[in-house]
Parts: structure tokens; sequence; C-alpha cells
């Protein structure tokens, strides 16, 4: 009788054993960040990385879901959740899968010792343009500094189109595009060649939505 008491506690704890502990997804976190700056020039392993981070956060929820709230465990899992969800945002970013909050985008850089230059000869009402350098992948980057109302009716994000035309080095044409960034967020506007280059922005519009 006692086996099979045991055998069941065994069962009900498999799942709590086989997850890991705050401290190890925080070196899982972190070995993401060094192999992010180490195959980031290329979009197709950016992506790679991106669902790797998704799967650490998936896992760390699970967690949460499965300890009592007052284990003393849970507060250390909220925190570092919400860090491998900005860090999962931040990738993201550079795979033309999402966008990310300013506050997500200071925070990676700061863990990843990355530090975006301001491109003052891009003007634009509203808009911060940033170039971003990890490794040889380069990126410009649009942040709306405007504030978001939430509780307008409907809600107001601030919502702000950005067009842009982007031109290589010899002034030949390369593309033009169209991307919404809502108020305090940010998005890739235009990011490197496999070859690290860097095409340059001929002109900008913006307007309000």
């Amino acid at each position: 009788m006692m086996k099979k008491i045991s055998f069941l506690i065994f069962i009900f704890l498999l799942p709590i054993i086989c997850l890991g502990q705050p401290k190890d997804y925080e070196q899982e976190m972190a070995s993401f960040i060094v192999k992010f700056k180490t195959i980031s020039k290329l979009e197709k392993d950016r992506k790679i990385v991106y669902e790797d981070v998704k799967t650490l956060y998936d896992e760390i929820e699970t967690h949460k879901q499965i300890i009592d709230p007052d284990n003393p465990n849970y507060r250390s899992l909220e925190l570092i959740s919400k860090k491998v969800d900005a860090l999962w945002s931040y990738i993201g970013c550079f795979a033309n899968l999402g966008l990310m909050k300013f506050e997500e985008f200071g925070y990676i850089n700061g863990l990843m010792n990355v530090y975006p230059q301001k491109i003052d000869n891009l003007k634009c009402e509203s808009i911060e343009f940033y170039e971003i350098k990890i490794g040889s992948f380069r990126a410009i980057m649009i942040h709306n500094i405007l504030i978001p109302n939430y509780d307008s009716y409907p809600m107001d994000l601030k919502t702000i189109e950005v067009k842009y035309y982007a031109i290589d080095n010899s002034g030949k044409y390369y593309e033009k595009g169209t991307i919404n960034v809502g108020g305090g967020e940010v998005r890739c506007l235009i990011d490197s060649n496999d070859d690290g280059s860097l095409y340059n922005i001929s002109s900008i519009e913006c307007r309000r939505l």
C-alpha cells in the first residue's frame, strides 16, 4: 500500500520535478542572448532563436500554473517570465514577427550590451529613428513616442503610419514599404542584407491614423 501511495505521489510531482528552477531559466535565457548575438545575421537564424525563446516562455508559464502562488519560487518565475517575454518580443521584432514596447527595447539592449544610435537626419513628427548593430546585423528602428490612451472610447492607440523609400549605396531604388507603429512601441523599419549591408532611407512620410 505504501509503495502505491509513494508511486502516486511521484506521478503527481513528476511534472514539477521535470521543470527547471528559476536559476535554470535565467541561465537558458542568457544562452539565448549569446546565441542571438552570434547568429543574428540571417533572418532564418533569428527565427530559430525566436522559437527557442517562445518554447522557454511557454515552459515557464506551465511551471507557474502547476505550483502554488504561495511557493517562494512563484515570484521568481513571474520575474523571469517577464524577462523572457521581453526577449521574445525583441527577437521577434528583428525576425519580422512582431513589435515591442520601448521599455523592452531598452531593457534587452542593456542585457546584450547593444547601444542604439539615434538617427537625427530622419525627421518625422512623433517618431524617433535608431540604428542598431548586433554583430554584423544592422537595422533601422522606429519608436512612436506618443502615449496611447486606453481609457478613451474608442481606444486611442496613437498609431502612426510610416512610409519609406530605400536605395542602395549607388543610389539605385531598392524598395518601398509602409509600417504602422502604435504609441510607445518600437518596430523594425528595415534591416540588413545577408552580407551585412544596409540600404539607405531616401525619404520618409508619416501620418496619424
